[in-house]
């Protein structure tokens, strides 16, 4: 998270002097995602470790899948009030990703298995741009 902090900061700062944030931009949402991935993860490893739970769930990049077991433990733990000042931000920033059916490569390739532009990737007029989408 670090990283993408003072990614933005650099373009913020530079007045995005010589189109930076083309070049920034997907290394800095890359580091988001991980960033988030990472929080999630070890917020759910550290609440299993301290009510003594062997955390049994396979770990991958499916930080959609991690917030719902966050909220679920923190709801089981009477621990709203967490949900409530902690997740608002993190909530809208992973439905935003699954709203344009972002998965953990979309910063680091331009295209999925298939062969079809991820995330904002498509190049401008193009049908696959997510401006032209209603999903």
């Amino acid at each position: 998270m670090g990283n993408a902090v003072l990614g933005l900061f650099s373009i913020l700062y530079s007045g995005n002097y010589c189109s930076v944030a083309d070049t920034f931009i997907f290394p800095i949402l890359f580091d988001i995602w991980h960033g988030v991935e990472l929080w999630l993860k070890s917020s759910v490893d550290a609440i299993y470790y301290f009510q003594g739970i062997d955390n049994k769930k396979k770990k991958n990049h499916k930080i959609h899948e991690y917030l719902e077991i966050l909220e679920g433990e923190l709801k089981k733990l009477s621990l709203n009030q967490t949900i409530n000042v902690a997740l608002p931000e993190v909530i809208k920033l992973i439905q935003e990703l699954q709203r344009v059916k972002a998965n953990f490569d979309f910063a680091r390739y331009t295209f999925n298995r298939q062969g079809n532009y991820q995330f904002y990737n498509a190049p401008i007029g193009k049908a696959e741009q997510w401006q032209n989408k209603t999903s």
